[in-house]
């Protein structure tokens, strides 16, 4: 999932660049920002698989 890191880090403050990067994604992931803990979370087949918190984070931040 290294994609995904490099994304966040790219498109970092630019919530709809982050979220529009699922057209390019393969069947069955998606990307999620969630606002309240300024994280990207990625799902596959509905599952998190995946949570990076933006460059600088919140103190609500929670990436595990």
């Amino acid at each position: 999932m290294g994609v995904i890191n490099r994304v966040s880090e790219l498109f970092d403050g630019h919530t709809e660049l982050i979220v529009g990067f699922n057209t390019f994604l393969p069947p069955g992931y998606k990307i999620e920002m969630n606002s309240t803990t300024d994280s990207i979370n990625v799902y596959h087949d509905g599952q998190r698989v995946q949570a990076v918190c933006s460059s600088v984070p919140s103190v609500n931040c929670n990436c595990n």
